[in-house]
């Protein structure tokens, strides 16, 4: 059916006629049927024919407006949250809070708050009260109505999640064994820092800060994670607690809550002290840790008794392996080398070198100062050349410095170097430096976890809601490594980050017709169809 004009020549004069026609086949041709004739088509203004059109989508129901009566709303973001709300639904999450929450009288839906908490750390991170603005202004959620999400919510839901925390990451630990075929033959352990902006919970302390920011209070965040990058379970621990005091409850954890009962626990020197491995040992469980080169007596005697680097074996490009000799008792010792690091150690410490040459020069050319000597320590200190630069004075008092050859040629010794320590007899040494190399994993998780997650800084101060807030962030975490696989298993290159971004463009925008509102989403983009096929997301309507 469609509006055909037709042209009739009278004389000198030429009219147009408009109709309403309908194509139809008879005996193998087409032949158009008038449906309504409307007469001369200059009869017809516009307005007239703007008047016809809203009269009949009023008599079958439709709504009808002239574009310029369309009133369009504020877009509300869709696509990100298709493709997370697919991976929660999958994983269960909304089940496995509510059982663990199960015989509790409850007011509010917890379930839906961490759903809207997690999502939105991982699209836009920001306060509670930031949440609850954008939950009714700029977010839609499949599943989430914002007027069932009252402010105070937010933080009741955080103090619910805390109290059972080790229940919900036991169930979604056996949930992702089901689903995603989940490896922990490899377990990485590490632990980081985050501080606090205000007085701090019970567990905040003044300790060594990996964020540079000892002046404020700060807790340790212990982290578990698979072969894939998958957290599998962590800890929270006070900001002052030692790095191998934790390792103990991390095996804890492993054994009682997770059942694993044989894997390699893979952590850094940190880690690594005899009551540790002893204890990692005595579970069951084969462990792969570095020595200190520095402070550790057996790195120390391994380093001076190193076989040349030209007899390493190599393994890849910018990797080499040699087992030495000295283990016994079941420990083995692996050194490996990677020349790429080797290169960009020597770098730095020549850049460091540079650094704190200039400022000591600076330092001796100003008049008047008794702190001197002071001062040339700090600028040691914080250059990290205390153990290349010896200081001294001439006989006129001034300021003077000499490189200490030794403990140059040591640091030298050491560039691009790790010796591993293992009590695995089944690993070769290729594998076991392999396994180490991929430590890396656990350190990006943190590198995430603080940005663009932003677990840091905190702000609460009550002790379950840091400890929600945190649990918060791994969760949000985990999802963005289950999207990352599953774009790695679809073909696809780009990281879930990536996607995510792209997916944020997909929205839905309000249109008032007259009074009458419907709700359409954007144009789906081959790479947002992509992204969301990955995720498992097979439908998206078009009105909301």
């Amino acid at each position: 059916m469609f509006v055909r004009t037709l042209t009739v020549r009278r004389g000198q004069r030429t009219y147009r006629y408009l109709k309403l026609v309908e194509n139809h086949t008879v005996n193998g041709h087409t032949v158009q049927k008038t449906l309504v004739n409307l007469g001369n088509a200059d009869r017809w203004t516009d307005e007239r024919l703007q008047q016809a059109v809203a009269t009949l989508s009023s008599f079958v129901g439709l709504p009808w407006s002239r574009l310029e009566q369309v009133r369009v709303g504020q877009p509300r973001q869709l696509g990100t949250y298709l493709a997370l709300g697919q991976l929660w639904d999958e994983l269960g999450m909304d089940d496995i809070i509510g059982r663990a929450l199960a015989g509790r009288e409850m007011e509010i839906p917890v379930a839906q708050y961490v759903r809207a908490m997690v999502f939105h750390r991982l699209v836009d991170p920001c306060s509670k009260l930031a949440l609850h603005r954008s939950m009714a202004e700029r977010m839609l959620v499949p599943g989430l109505d914002p007027s069932d999400l009252p402010l105070h919510g937010y933080y009741r839901s955080l103090d619910y999640l805390a109290s059972v925390k080790r229940t919900v990451e036991k169930s979604v630990f056996g949930r992702l064994g089901n689903l995603f075929n989940r490896d922990v033959s490899l377990v990485f352990y590490d632990l980081t820092s985050t501080y606090f902006e205000g007085r701090g919970c019970s567990m905040a302390r003044h300790g060594y800060s990996r964020d540079h920011r000892g002046d404020l209070l700060q807790v340790q965040v212990g982290l578990l994670v698979d072969g894939d990058g998958v957290p599998i379970g962590h800890e929270v621990f006070p900001g002052s607690m030692r790095d191998a005091s934790t390792v103990l409850q991390a095996l804890r954890g492993l054994e009682q809550d997770f059942g694993v009962r044989r894997c390699v626990f893979v952590g850094d020197d940190c880690m690594s002290t005899e009551d540790n491995l002893r204890q990692i040992t005595e579970r069951g469980y084969e462990y792969i840790t570095s020595l200190s080169l520095r402070h550790s007596r057996i790195g120390a005697s391994l380093l001076r008794r190193l076989p040349p680097l030209r007899t390493f074996r190599p393994v890849l490009d910018n990797l080499a392996v040699m087992e030495l000799e000295g283990g016994g008792d079941g420990v083995r010792y692996i050194a490996s080398y990677n020349p790429d690091r080797a290169q960009a150690n020597c770098r730095h410490r020549l850049r460091r070198l540079r650094e704190a040459m200039d400022e000591l020069r600076a330092l001796r050319e100003r008049p008047g100062r008794r702190d001197v000597k002071v001062r040339a320590a700090e600028i040691l200190k914080h250059t990290r050349c205390h153990r290349l630069i010896r200081l001294d004075h001439d006989d006129a008092g001034r300021l003077i410095w000499r490189l200490d050859r030794d403990a140059l040629r040591l640091e030298r010794a050491q560039d691009g170097l790790t010796i591993l320590r293992t009590n695995s007899a089944s690993m070769t040494a290729e594998q076991i430096a392999r396994a180490y190399r991929c430590l890396w994993i656990v350190e990006d998780a943190f590198r995430h976890l603080k940005d663009p997650i932003c677990l840091r800084p905190i702000r609460h101060w009550k002790d379950p809601r840091v400890l929600g807030h945190i649990f918060i962030c791994v969760l949000a975490y985990m999802l963005e490594r289950l999207l990352e696989i599953r774009l790695r298993q679809a073909g696809i290159s780009e990281s879930a980050r990536t996607a995510l971004d792209d997916l944020s463009g997909l929205s839905v925008v309000t249109l008032d017709l007259e009074g009458r509102q419907v709700r359409r989403r954007s144009e789906i983009t081959p790479s947002q169809q992509t992204y969301l096929a990955a995720a498992g997301v097979k439908h998206v309507p078009e009105i909301w």
